[in-house]
């Protein structure tokens, strides 16, 4: 009791002193408090994100990984050529996987417009440069790609697969949607190429395969559909060289009926070889693509080696867009809870550092007093005890503030 109270009374008789360690004690308490406030709110925030997730992955060809190695030009061909986009029937085999918690996949091709004009951004810079000599916009024909269409067709295989009218971005406004798991050949298009063209619901619209304009097909309107933004390729603004890349030129059908068309063009398709070997086909090309979905990250991460493990080669990869921006997403807040931890440090080296100084001068000012209490008695681990219950009291007091 008796080191205590002269604990105390050297508390009260050193104010400043104390007092100055006191607040050195309180800014690093703070400090600590706010670092370790971010780096825990950061934590939650990325957790929180991450539960929240719903991921949506595709499998594609691992381009850089096939051409990595290779030094010539043919064999970077060769082998791009070797490598085919995955069938319907082999992305299906994946989707059996027990990480996936669904799958469905659309299919994309690229038409012209045989009763319906499509809607071209920049129409004179068009016609500016037909006049002058150059090709068809869109009309690049070399190998087996064909001629680029005015519109884009896209074919979904069910109601899940048309994300944008699941989240809002579009909008059926006139009638309704086609029946996505039926052959009905029904569509909607957008309400500017509605307005466009002076299309209502139930009204046919004609459209012609690019690589030749004789074969063409029918679809039913059956709604209308808007986008809350327009968010355009520059691909398809620029001089109007890609319309069917304008969304206002996007025709969304189901994917049986574009199945349909496909494979009735495939049937009567004309093919030809040239001496070069190079085959040219006027059958209309299309494109599958492919989505798996995960409830977790942790499930997509696993459906990584699931999918290796059911024997997907090594020249195809598997990504995710939504990961991708959810990584993105925690970067500042990685940085944020970086930095804090930084500061923290440095706060409690510069904090320390003065606190072991300002206890030297303090002890050496102190000898005679050291001195004295030894000389009437008090044994020396007491009076260690002594200054340790000062330094404790100070800090304790200004920790419990600071916090």
């Amino acid at each position: 009791m008796y080191i205590i109270k002269n604990a105390w009374k050297s508390i009260t008789r050193s104010k400043g002193r104390n007092i100055l360690i006191g607040s050195i004690v309180f800014i690093i308490s703070f400090a600590a408090c706010i670092s370790l406030s971010i780096q825990s709110a950061s934590k939650k925030a990325a957790d929180s994100a991450k539960e929240g997730l719903s991921v949506t992955a595709q499998i594609g060809v691992d381009r850089q990984a096939m051409m990595e190695g290779m030094q010539n030009k043919e064999d970077r061909q060769s082998a791009l050529e070797a490598t085919k986009e995955l069938s319907l029937e082999e992305l299906e085999v994946y989707a059996k996987a027990k990480s996936v918690s669904d799958f469905y996949y659309s299919m994309s091709a690229s038409l012209n417009g045989e009763s319906i004009d499509a809607i071209n951004m920049s129409e004179n810079m068009q016609d500016d440069k037909q006049n002058a000599g150059s090709s068809q916009p869109g009309s690049f024909k070399g190998g087996n790609f064909g001629v680029q269409g005015d519109f884009t067709i896209t074919g979904y295989s069910s109601d899940s697969a048309m994300t944008d009218f699941i989240d809002g971005t579009s909008t059926i406004t006139e009638g309704k949607m086609f029946a996505s798991a039926t052959n009905d050949s029904t569509c909607v298009i957008s309400a500017e190429l509605a307005s466009y063209n002076d299309l209502s619901v139930g009204d046919k619209i004609t459209l012609s395969n690019p690589n030749n304009e004789d074969e063409t097909y029918k679809l039913t309107i059956s709604g209308i559909y808007e986008k809350e933004t327009s968010e355009d390729s520059s691909i398809g603004i620029m001089g109007g060289f890609m319309p069917g890349a304008d969304s206002s030129n996007q025709i969304y059908t189901s994917y049986e009926t574009l199945k349909g068309i496909i494979e009735n063009s495939k049937e009567n398709a004309d093919t030809e070889t040239d001496s070069n070997g190079l085959v040219t086909t006027t059958e209309i090309r299309s494109m599958l693509n492919g989505t798996y979905v995960f409830s977790t990250v942790d499930a997509y991460e696993k459906f990584q080696e699931e999918a290796k493990n059911m024997g997907l080669s090594d020249a195809y990869t598997i990504s995710s867009a939504d990961v991708l921006s959810y990584e993105e997403s925690l970067k500042p807040l990685q940085s944020l809870s970086q930095y804090a931890g930084y500061f923290l440090l440095i706060i409690l080296v510069i904090g320390a550092s003065i606190l072991v100084v300002l206890h030297i001068f303090s002890i050496r000012e102190r000898k005679y007093e050291i001195g004295v209490l030894t000389a009437i008695g008090m044994k020396k681990w007491k009076v260690s005890i002594q200054f340790l219950i000062e330094a404790l009291i100070v800090t304790f007091l200004a920790l419990f503030i600071g916090a």
